[in-house]
């Protein structure tokens, strides 16, 4: 399991197998680090492929809904990239 600090979360999206993970404070780029390390491991154990993507905020008053838009971007192109490369092979 992966400690999370006070306020962060993770959640599944709904009707969707994608997962949001939202992280606050200092340690931004630890907690993700063990998060895709995780996401390594699962992968090797389960066999199985993840797309992952992140987005940050500019400044504290950004709206998170800007957040998000960027990350789901950011996560459409990863897969759209998966795609394309499983297409060619």
């Amino acid at each position: 399991m992966i400690a999370l600090s006070n306020g962060d979360s993770i959640n599944r999206t709904s009707q969707s197998a994608d997962f949001i993970t939202v992280l606050h404070g200092d340690a931004i780029d630890a907690t993700e680090q063990r998060l895709r390390d995780r996401v390594a491991w699962f992968t090797a154990e389960a066999g199985l492929v993840f797309a992952c993507a992140s987005a940050r905020s500019h400044d504290p008053l950004e709206r998170i809904e800007y957040v998000y838009l960027r990350a789901d971007e950011a996560l459409t192109t990863e897969k759209d990239s998966f795609v394309s490369h499983e297409a060619a092979a």
